[in-house]
């Protein structure tokens, strides 16, 4: 019992260098879960404040109507906006068009 305690500091050596590669990616995926979270309760603790809530939904119907006056209404935008998605789609499925 004493060797094992003793060499502890060896073993969780020799475990992170085994399995590094799968500790980064499981430590960076539960910190940007934490994160994520952590800006999910900001973002509700601000929406508590009356006039913040209103704001971001003043925001929120403003860039709305922006979209749509700028992408919708007009069909040379409306191509612009379809040429955008498939420039978007080209480069996720890595084919050029």
């Amino acid at each position: 019992m004493i060797d094992t305690f003793a060499n502890f500091p060896d073993y969780i050596s020799q475990f992170y260098q085994t399995y590094q590669r799968q500790l980064i990616v499981i430590g960076s995926l539960i910190l940007i879960i934490l994160t994520f979270r952590l800006i999910l309760g900001f973002l509700e603790a601000l929406e508590a404040i009356t006039t913040l809530s209103i704001s971001f939904e003043l925001i929120g119907m403003g860039y709305s109507v922006w979209f749509v006056y700028r992408y919708l209404l007009r069909k040379s935008n409306r191509q612009e906006l379809l040429d955008k998605i498939q420039d978007i789609k080209a480069d996720i499925v890595g084919k050029k068009s």
